[in-house]
């Protein structure tokens, strides 16, 4: 018998030809550290591979030991295709409109990566808190299971935090270089 720290019930986003569907998929088992023994699901976001993290899985995905994030948020939420898409097109087109740091030679290639999604509430606005990793291998599932866990894994490991209502970029920080861009100082706030 399983313990009930064992067992979460995710709502996980499964994609189908004809659009997305959220599904509620119970006694998904959970190993130590917050390992699925079953993978998320991977969604096609139009620029690369990603998965949408549970929200069980917000304090640690912000707690990263080589880059700097903007710290838990208040509370966590399931995002949907449409924001993780839009989130991406806000990357893709701070890309486009901004040099990289000086630490980058050039910003990295977004069809490379991996990406894990995270919904975070912060001062009751809703933004995605993307992390972005190397693609892995076909039939490596492993980034699928878990919240990232590199540490000084380099600037192919980065963060971004975008706001969904303005599609602003709060933040992006990279692994293992003095490379935090923020848009401002401050999370999002109240209107």
């Amino acid at each position: 018998m399983r313990s009930p720290a064992a067992v979460a019930a995710l709502a996980l986003l499964l994609v189908t030809a004809g659009g997305a569907r959220a599904q509620v998929l119970p006694d998904v088992e959970v190993h130590g550290q917050g390992r699925l023994a079953v993978p998320l699901p991977a969604i096609d976001t139009g620029l690369g591979a990603g998965v949408i993290a549970p929200p069980g899985w917000g304090d640690r995905t912000l707690r990263q030991c080589s880059r700097a994030t903007l710290g838990p948020g208040e509370s966590y939420w399931t995002a949907t295709l449409d924001d993780v898409r839009r989130a991406d097109r806000a990357i893709a087109g701070y890309f486009a409109a901004h040099r990289p740091p000086r630490a980058l030679e050039r910003w990295p290639a977004l069809s490379d990566l991996d990406r894990q999604y995270l919904g975070v509430v912060r001062h009751g606005h809703r933004t995605v808190y993307v992390s972005y990793l190397p693609a892995a291998p076909p039939g490596n599932d492993e980034w699928r299971r878990h919240p990232p866990d590199i540490c000084d894994g380099g600037p192919a490991y980065f963060g971004a935090e975008i706001d969904l209502e303005s599609l602003r970029v709060i933040q992006i920080a990279f692994d293992g270089c003095a490379c935090t861009l923020e848009s401002s100082g401050e999370p999002p706030g109240p209107e």
